[in-house]
């Protein structure tokens, strides 16, 4: 044999083994192209961000908000939405059991004091919050929700009932022996103090911590007003090791004591918030999300926490854009273009998410989600330098278009709406403000057709 004729059955194998390769690489059409290189570098890719969308804001219905990473109190008269009123009930456990004061004990102050996380709003304008005693128990085996009517006594027990308080979360307290980082604090009445806890001494009542939140069933830490815009207060009561209600008392000796209660695992805590109905949002939200006019949703959308607002998507067309052709999504990414730039204490959220609406109104995950993918892949973050959140949708678009099944769109939200205060006022798909025509609401996709 001459070696032409080697040559040429050396090339022949080489080529069978290739074709083998690539045939037992081939993917499904529901992951091809999902993670190679970008549209711009991959022949017969084609690109287009005119994909119809439905989108409108509506009220939330009701989020849980038992045993949260944070808490927030306060009052906001924020401009757009209105006003927001954010309060927490807790309860407390003793420091031990069988508590005992001894030689006559005469309460000197009683303080309420929780760790800072954060702020949201003006925090120079201060805010009346108030403390008031729950009146009903609060029990681990019930959800609590953002909208729940939890009572209390009437009676403030603020010492200082009409005080508006500012909120410094940067600036450290000093003594004369310590300094402490900054608290949320608010001085309660030492007779209530006395009453409630003093005067308890070695009573059943104090004994131990069932006993005691059955005598005591906890407090409401609220706001009944604000100057200005007013702020909310992130607070981290729970495992704190300096949150609690101090009861500051010395005895005949003139001994000083204190005597603290604590919250703890076992303590059942909730945030609620008040919206009062969007009454004093502007008139283009309150049309929107409260008289639902849905079409108003081509010119803004709205997000708001605290179980406010979320906003509904859907691709209403998507299917009959890809109607009778093989298609692969290589990359398609919802982009979201905020419209009110960041003011002193009002930021837009720092993160977004989205889930998948079912029949039964409950909310799935999408295939391309956080959980899933992982945060890169799937976005969702406040890009400053562009003023966009992009989340990168592809496997739920290429679902969407194969599967024959009904499609409920999906749910934008406030990612941790339980626990922050951000708003969000972003571009519809057909914005009517000026500076926003560049940059409406919109699907860009990449694809490939396969036939």
């Amino acid at each position: 044999m001459n070696r032409h004729i080697i040559f040429r059955s050396l090339y022949i194998v080489v080529i069978f083994f290739i074709s083998v390769l690539i045939i037992s690489c081939t993917k499904e059409p529901d992951t091809i192209g999902l993670d190679v290189q970008p549209p711009s570098d991959r022949l017969g890719t084609e690109f287009t961000d005119t994909t119809q969308i439905l989108a409108f804001s509506v009220l939330e219905d009701t989020i849980t908000t038992n045993s949260l990473s944070q808490n927030v109190v306060g009052w906001l008269n924020d401009p757009f939405f209105g006003k927001t009123k954010a309060s927490l009930v807790t309860q407390f456990n003793l420091p031990s059991r069988d508590v005992h004061f001894d030689g006559n004990p005469v309460v000197d102050s009683a303080v309420l004091v929780i760790s800072y996380r954060g702020f949201y709003g003006d925090t120079t304008a201060g805010v009346n919050f108030k403390v008031y005693e729950v009146a009903e128990n609060l029990s681990s085996d019930v959800s609590y929700h953002q909208n729940q009517s939890i009572q209390t006594y009437q009676k403030a027990l603020n010492y200082y009932p009409n005080q508006y308080q500012t909120t410094q979360v940067s600036s450290p307290i000093y003594s004369a022996t310590d300094t402490v980082n900054p608290a949320f604090r608010i001085r309660l009445s030492t007779n209530w103090a006395r009453q409630k806890f003093i005067d308890k001494s070695g009573d059943p009542e104090i004994a131990s911590n069932d006993n005691f939140k059955s005598y005591f069933k906890g407090l409401m830490i609220t706001a009944d007003d604000a100057r200005g815009l007013g702020h909310l207060a992130y607070l981290g009561i729970n495992k704190s090791t300096t949150s609690g209600v101090y009861i500051y008392y010395h005895t005949n000796d003139t001994v000083s004591q204190t005597f603290r209660l604590l919250v703890e695992d076992d303590c059942v805590r909730a945030n609620l918030y008040d919206h009062a109905n969007y009454y004093g949002a502007n008139s283009q939200i309150r049309n929107q999300v409260v008289f639902k006019d849905s079409s108003l949703g081509v010119n803004q959308l709205y997000l708001h926490p605290g179980g406010g607002i979320n906003t509904k998507i859907k691709f209403p067309t998507v299917r009959e854009q890809f109607k009778n052709r093989r298609v692969v999504i290589n990359r398609a990414e919802l982009v979201i273009t905020n419209l009110v730039p960041n003011q002193k204490g009002f930021y837009v959220p720092l993160r977004l998410t989205i889930a998948k609406n079912s029949s039964t109104g409950t909310y799935q995950f999408i295939p391309d989600d956080a959980i899933t993918e992982g945060e890169d892949y799937f976005g969702g973050v406040f890009n400053q330098s562009t003023n966009e959140y992009r989340f990168r949708i592809t496997r739920y678009i290429q679902q969407l278009i194969n599967s024959t099944t009904d499609d409920y769109g999906l749910t934008l939200f406030i990612s941790g709406r339980a626990v922050v205060g951000n708003r969000l006022i972003f571009a519809g798909n057909k914005p009517n403000i000026l500076t926003s025509r560049a940059k409406p609401l919109r699907l860009e996709v990449s694809f490939t057709y396969l036939d």
